[in-house]
């Protein structure tokens, strides 16, 4: 029995090792070791910067843990994007861990190393650490908190609520969309301890609670820099509008465009808005253009809501290796959430992941990108449907 389990926990270590080669062999060859951060990234790096120089961070628009992190490792190393991206592949290789664990805990060791496996070289899972992007800390951080969530639904400790809900504050810290997955607590805590009233007030209470603490301290800097009430950023108001307008479909539909490239602006208000306007001021602007535009042209968003989906999961994309890995994993998650389905006791918070993130894409919008922080629940309910066919050939 012992040697069993020590070959089971060699071949993690092996495939958590062949996770990292893997990163490491995209980040020299496909990215390029000397690759300048653009767009997002740019931004960032530039925030890192001004931190690093000045020491204050100068801006609500973007969430504070990766410019932390990237300030720190440049404080170390010098201004070198790599040494970032091998940190971020570092995070992307144990959150094939993380889900090696979450997926032995659901079910069993055989669909837990699948699960590693596929993490390992799926292209949707290391593709973001190339990049100074959130994506991968996210990612990490949520995993983290699927863990304990689940660990928490089959043997509810004190110490599984708070790591739990410590885990869900530091994603929301690093991606702020996660932030509202609050709202969807109280559903996975009375899914999970549907018969004990006491106990699905105590773990939503605990979890909700020990979120709020951790993101607080920003929260707080938030008011004594704006003298606003800004939980994490001030950007949700332009991904917004940007995505909610009559111009976006015409440039990318289920996208998004910069708000000031819409109609909704005129050249006086653009003016405003890149000359005049706090970062907080821009942003409840453009809230109150792109709900007036929604509830003015119900159709029409409607029709961009459905183009947000397609996008979301990937449904109108070209057909390379990637969205090939995609379709596979896609289709044998779909298989396997219909036979874990009996599970869902245990497992509601991987339910509930994809269909939370769902709704924010159709809210603001979605890609690949938006997606990314769920693709490790897609691999585990897809080892679990590779498992349960590799099964009933045999039998």
């Amino acid at each position: 029995m012992t040697a069993k389990i020590n070959a089971v926990n060699k071949t993690v270590f092996f495939i958590v090792i062949l996770a990292f080669i893997i990163r490491m062999i995209f980040n020299i060859f496909y990215v390029a070791v000397n690759d300048v951060p653009i767009s997002d990234a740019q931004d960032y790096h530039q925030t890192a910067l001004n931190l690093l120089r000045t020491g204050a961070y100068h801006s609500t628009f973007r969430p504070p843990l990766l410019p932390f992190l990237i300030a720190i490792l440049y404080k170390l190393f010098g201004i070198n994007y790599f040494v970032v991206r091998v940190v971020l592949s570092i995070f992307s290789s144990f959150t094939c861990l993380i889900v090696y664990k979450i997926t032995k805990e659901l079910f069993d060791k055989q669909v837990a190393l699948i699960a590693a496996f596929i993490s390992a070289i799926y292209w949707m899972m290391f593709y973001w650490c190339g990049f100074l992007l959130t994506e991968t800390l996210c990612t990490f951080f949520l995993m983290l908190a699927v863990l304990y969530l689940v660990k928490s639904s089959k043997n509810p400790l004190l110490r599984y609520f708070i790591f739990g809900g410590i885990s869900l504050g530091l994603a929301a810290l690093t991606r702020a969309v996660v932030f509202p997955i609050f709202l969807f607590l109280p559903l996975w805590a009375f899914v999970s301890f549907r018969n004990n009233l006491k106990l699905v007030l105590k773990s939503c209470t605990i979890i909700i609670g020990t979120l709020f603490l951790t993101i607080f301290p920003w929260t707080i800097r938030n008011y004594l820099v704006t003298h606003k009430f800004i939980p994490i950023t001030s950007q949700s108001g332009q991904v917004f509008l940007g995505a909610n307008n009559p111009d976006v479909i015409n440039h990318y539909k289920g996208g998004w465009i910069h708000p000031t490239k819409s109609s909704l602006f005129n050249e006086a208000e653009i003016e405003d808005y890149f000359e005049h306007l706090t970062t907080e001021e821009a942003n409840s602007l453009c809230w109150k253009k792109g709900i007036r535009f929604v509830l003015e042209n119900p159709l029409f968003t409607a029709k961009q809501v459905f183009y947000k989906f397609k996008l979301f999961w990937h449904l109108n994309r070209d057909i390379g290796i990637p969205s090939l890995q995609y379709f596979f994993v896609f289709a044998f998650a779909t298989y396997g959430s219909i036979v874990s389905f009996k599970k869902i006791k245990t497992m509601s918070i991987l339910y509930l992941l994809p269909i939370f993130f769902t709704i924010m894409s159709m809210i603001f919008w979605g890609d690949d990108r938006a997606r990314s922080p769920i693709d490790p629940v897609l691999v585990i309910f897809a080892s679990k449907g590779i498992a349960h066919v590799m099964k009933n050939q045999y039998e």
